[in-house]
């Protein structure tokens, strides 16, 4: 017998799925606070360097003489307001940041801590499933004991099966001879009291004797009803109705001596009726039935 292994569980496979899933995304959003805040970074420097350029000018301006004194001091305030706007915009882009990092440190602590309850999970199921291996090893090796205990039983079930069925075909092979000889026997008629006894000692059938009149209700013979419908004594001839199995068979126009057969559904051998004697209204003979009911197939 092949070792088989428990699979394993599936919400194993949806625990690991959702912790790699996460950290993916916790990963992502690192990356683009990371790439956000250079970005913001990027764009402050560059407003600083173009502010510092225009200083730069404006001082290069006045040290000439070039502009007068309200104009430097015009371009003075409008790059004063310039880098107020931009600190204003830096402040603001930096507390966003903040925000966000904040944000994303909060669901990076979430996801650990979810991710720490998955490997605890993670450690039961593998705990359970280690503990499943080692039953199913165990029943492994009692149902291989089991199957070399059972192997010694079988071989003497087996003798016990081949005994019984020498034993079946010698009680088959007596049957088939007592069929033989029943259906042989079927053949033979009594004519009159002395054979009819010699027919009774050979024990082979049952008999019934009747004296059969005519009337409206069934006449009882072993297992069947009989109900005479004619009798001409005058050509030895009658006509009778056979009651068995919820059915009625007419056996019409008989003569004196003959075998009557007809099958019953309990027995697959045949019922004979046998009249020896036509009187008026009267007739006198014998049911012959097997004594080995074996039903038909």
């Amino acid at each position: 017998m092949e070792e088989s292994h428990p699979k394993p569980p599936k919400g194993m496979v949806t625990f690991l799925a959702m912790l790699f899933g996460t950290l993916m995304f916790l990963l992502a959003c690192n990356v683009y606070l990371f790439l956000r805040s250079e970005r913001i970074k990027g764009d402050f420097a560059y407003s600083r360097s173009t502010m510092l350029r225009e200083l730069s000018s404006l001082r290069e301006a006045a040290s000439r003489g070039d502009a007068t004194g309200q104009e430097r001091q015009a371009r003075l305030d409008f790059l004063q307001r310039e880098i107020k706007t931009k600190q204003q915009e830096l402040e603001t882009k930096q507390r966003q940041l903040e925000a966000a990092s904040s944000r994303a440190a909060r669901a990076a602590i979430e996801a650990k801590v979810e991710a720490e309850r998955n490997l605890v999970r993670l450690a039961k199921v593998a705990a359970e499933r280690e503990q499943q291996e080692r039953h199913l090893a165990r029943e492994i090796r009692q149902m291989k004991e089991a199957d070399s205990v059972a192997g010694s039983k079988l071989d003497e079930v087996s003798s016990e099966v081949e005994a019984t069925r020498s034993e079946l075909h010698t009680t088959l092979s007596d049957l088939r001879r007592v069929a033989s000889d029943v259906e042989a026997l079927s053949g033979l008629v009594a004519t009159n009291g002395i054979q009819l006894n010699a027919l009774k000692e050979l024990g082979v059938r049952n008999y019934f004797e009747f004296n059969l009149t005519k009337s409206n209700y069934p006449y009882k013979v072993g297992d069947i009803k009989l109900v005479l419908k004619k009798a001409n004594p005058k050509r030895k001839r009658y006509t009778v109705e056979i009651l068995a199995d919820d059915k009625r068979i007419e056996k019409k126009d008989r003569t004196t001596n003959e075998p009557v057969q007809f099958y019953l559904a309990s027995s697959r051998y045949p019922y004979e009726l046998v009249v020896n004697e036509v009187r008026k209204d009267q007739l006198v003979g014998y049911l012959a039935t097997p004594k080995t009911q074996m039903a038909r197939n």
